[in-house]
C-alpha cells in the first residue's frame, strides 16, 4: 500500500517547473554587426558598422588616417535622414577616429552612410552599409 499518493502526482509539476526556470533568454540571442571596410581618396582606411541595440541601431563609422592631430568632419545618415554631425581630430597612437551614434532601427533594410573629409587636406571617405 502507497502511504504517500500525492509524491508520484508532484513529481510531474516539478520537473515542468524546473525546465521552465532552466530554458534560456530568447533576448539574450547576439546579432552580429554589419560591417564594410574601405580606402577614402588619399589612401585613408575606413570601417562603419551597424549592429541592434535594444531596438535601436547603433552605427559606428572610423576612419584611419595615420596622422595624429588631423581635423576632420563626418556626417552619418540613415536612409538619406541625418543622424549625426561631428568634428572628430584623428588621436594617439594610431592616428585615428571614431564617431558611435544611436539611431531608430526603421522598417526594412536601413541604407547606412558616412561620409567624412579631412579640413586639412580634402581627404574625403565614402562609407556604406546596408543593415
Amino acid at each position: 500500500m502507497n502511504t504517500k499518493p500525492w509524491t508520484v502526482g508532484m513529481t510531474i509539476p516539478l520537473a515542468v517547473a524546473t525546465m521552465v526556470a532552466t530554458a534560456p533568454v530568447a533576448s539574450a540571442v547576439k546579432v552580429p554587426p554589419t560591417v564594410a571596410t574601405g580606402q577614402c581618396s588619399a589612401g585613408s582606411l575606413w570601417t562603419i558598422t551597424a549592429k541592434p541595440d535594444n531596438g535601436r541601431m547603433e552605427v559606428e563609422f572610423q576612419v584611419d588616417s595615420n596622422r595624429i592631430g588631423e581635423s576632420w568632419t563626418v556626417r552619418i545618415t540613415d536612409n538619406d535622414e541625418l543622424v549625426s554631425e561631428a568634428t572628430p581630430v584623428t588621436l594617439a597612437p594610431s592616428g585615428s577616429f571614431t564617431v558611435r551614434t544611436l539611431t531608430t532601427d526603421r522598417a526594412g533594410v536601413d541604407h547606412v552612410v558616412g561620409v567624412a573629409r579631412s579640413t586639412g587636406t580634402d581627404e574625403t571617405c565614402n562609407a556604406q552599409v546596408n543593415r
